[in-house]
């Protein structure tokens, strides 16, 4: 019962956790009055017992593939966000570059030495961002290949979604 209400908190629909979550003590219940009616009569009726766990067999079929379902997306969605990711940091570079070179051009003196090191800090925060993500996906990839983690990067991705927080 309370791994299963534990299960209840993985479901991505708050109202069909609640309802599984219910219904995980629900069962439990039935079965400490099935205990109980072994003590005071030999002859138990367990039909709602029965009832009570098909239901919940049900709603763990039907939370295993929707998690499954979402599962997919979450490892596509998270590809798709590190390409988007990278492309942005690109065109971010590119800019503060462009920005440089128009400094350049219009300005003299202090305005120009201050714009080119914020301009050079930007530079290079940008280029810290870019090694961070390389490492990040150079150490997944070691853990993938070591068996710590899963066959293919959506996957793992989708299974260590955690990962994608923040």
């Amino acid at each position: 019962v309370l791994f299963g209400k534990a299960t209840s908190n993985t479901s991505p629909n708050i109202e069909f956790g609640e309802r599984m979550g219910s219904k995980c003590k629900e069962v439990g219940e039935e079965c400490m009055k099935v205990l109980s009616d072994c003590r005071v009569d030999s002859s138990v009726n367990i039909t709602s017992m029965k009832k009570s766990i098909a239901d919940l067999v049900s709603m763990i079929a039907s939370l295993q593939s929707s998690l499954q379902a979402s599962s997919v997306s979450v490892g596509d969605l998270v590809e798709s966000e590190l390409a988007a990711m990278d492309k942005a940091i690109e065109e971010a570079a590119k800019k503060i570059e462009e920005m440089l070179t128009q400094s350049r051009q219009a300005d003299s003196g202090i305005k120009l030495e201050v714009s080119e090191k914020i301009l050079d800090s930007c530079t290079g925060l940008m280029q810290a961002i870019k090694i961070l993500i390389q490492k990040s996906r150079i150490l997944q990839a070691e853990i993938v290949a070591h068996g710590k983690g899963t066959a293919s990067v959506k996957e793992f991705y989708a299974r260590n979604h955690q990962w994608t927080e923040g």
